[in-house]
């Protein structure tokens, strides 16, 4: 972008990229032990341009400011997790599917107040399960629609006075378009909260299915049998069927929503 703008010309474009190449080429960062000399791998990376090609290396820092790469980042990693937490509700629902049609004609009791109230199926229950993950992936993919706004270009706060492209750098970035409000690009976080709020609740509602699961498998109400390869017995009581994945799952849905928030 800086040189298609003309703001560096064509030879020092090209001394920076060869540089900036030769850097991720010849660094082992598995192999850097953090010393404090440098805060982060990018001001490692600015230390070393500027070795190769000398002062002329401080003129990638052009237009740019901690700001506005900072929130750039972060909404870079953010979006291909979220987008891979997307996919994964979406194969669970996949799951859920086909277990519903298989399970369409099994009997179960339906529990209210946890009370037996009604005869329903299995796959009735799950149905529900569906409806209730597919609007989780829905309120999910809503949450992402702000990573895909770029805040490069904003620098500090009130952009620059160098005649940047800010739609050129979204694009090549990966963004559908720059965040137009330049204070709003380094000083607001909702996409952040916004995006803890929507993966929260799927494992509220999922934290539901499990404890389901571990009532109906207890010895009592006997409506969930779980395959022997996957209880662990007591070393003292071997009657027991301890559900031990039903019980991880329970950890990690409670577990989730405290580490959202």
């Amino acid at each position: 972008m800086l040189r298609e703008t003309d703001i560096l010309n064509a030879q020092d474009a090209a001394k920076i990229a060869a540089a900036l190449t030769a850097i991720e080429v010849e660094t082992d960062r598995d192999a850097l032990t953090y010393t404090g000399e440098h805060e982060d791998w990018f001001l490692l990376v600015e230390v070393e341009l500027r070795a190769r090609p000398g002062d002329l290396g401080g003129a990638l820092h052009t237009a740019r400011s901690r700001n506005d790469m900072d929130h750039t980042l972060f909404k870079m990693a953010l979006r291909w997790r979220a987008e891979g937490m997307v996919a994964q509700l979406l194969t669970l629902a996949s799951a859920l599917i086909d277990t519903a049609r298989r399970e369409a004609q099994t009997p179960i009791v339906a529990y209210t107040h946890g009370q037996p109230a009604q005869p329903s199926t299995f796959g009735h229950y799950l149905a529900a399960m569906v409806e209730v993950v597919l609007r989780n992936a829905e309120r999910l993919t809503a949450a992402i629609a702000p990573l895909d706004l770029c805040p490069m270009g904003a620098a500090a706060i009130t952009t620059t006075g160098f005649p940047i492209d800010r739609a050129r750098v979204a694009t090549l970035l990966g963004f559908e378009e720059p965040l137009l409000n330049s204070y709003s690009c380094i000083a607001s976080v909702d996409y952040i909260t916004g995006l803890y709020s929507a993966m929260k609740l799927p494992f509220v509602r999922l934290g539901c299915l499990v404890q389901d699961m571990a009532f109906w498998s207890a010895f009592e109400v006997g409506q969930l049998s779980v395959p022997g390869s996957l209880v662990q017995i007591s070393s003292i009581m071997l009657q027991k069927r301890n559900p031990v994945p039903i019980e991880h799952m329970r950890h990690l849905a409670a577990v989730t929503p405290g580490d959202v928030t």
